[in-house]
C-alpha cells in the first residue's frame, strides 16, 4: 500500500503548486455563485492541510461587497479544549471575538 510523500519531497512542491493554481478558481466560484448570499462552508479541512486559511481572509475581506456574497459561515468542529477557533492545529484566521461561536452540542 503506498504512503504518502513527506511535506519536504518533490511531490508534494507539486502537489501544493497544483493547489496553489486551482484554489484561486474555487475562491472566484465561490464569490460568483454566492452574489447575495450567505455561504455555508463545511469540510473546511483541506484548507488547512494545504496551507490555504488565506482564502478565508479574502473571503471574509470581500463580505458585504456589491456582488459578493453577505455573509459566510465556517462549520468546524471542535472539542471544549479549544479556546480559539483551529483547523487541523491551524488557527483560523479570526480578527475579534465576535467572528466566532462555540455552539452547545444540544443546539446541533
Amino acid at each position: 500500500m503506498p504512503c504518502a510523500a513527506s511535506r519536504e519531497s518533490v511531490e508534494w512542491k507539486n502537489l501544493l503548486m497544483l493547489v496553489r493554481r486551482a484554489i484561486s478558481k474555487v475562491e472566484q466560484e465561490l464569490l460568483a455563485t454566492s452574489a447575495d448570499r450567505t455561504l455555508l462552508l463545511v469540510n473546511p479541512g483541506l484548507l488547512a492541510r494545504y496551507d490555504q486559511l488565506e482564502v478565508l481572509d479574502h473571503l471574509r475581506d470581500r463580505i458585504g461587497r456589491p456582488g459578493s456574497p453577505r455573509g459566510a459561515w465556517l462549520l468546524v468542529p471542535a472539542d471544549d479544549a479549544q479556546m480559539l477557533p483551529v483547523l487541523d492545529g491551524k488557527p483560523i484566521p479570526v480578527i475579534t471575538a465576535g467572528e466566532w461561536a462555540n455552539i452547545p452540542e444540544p443546539w446541533l
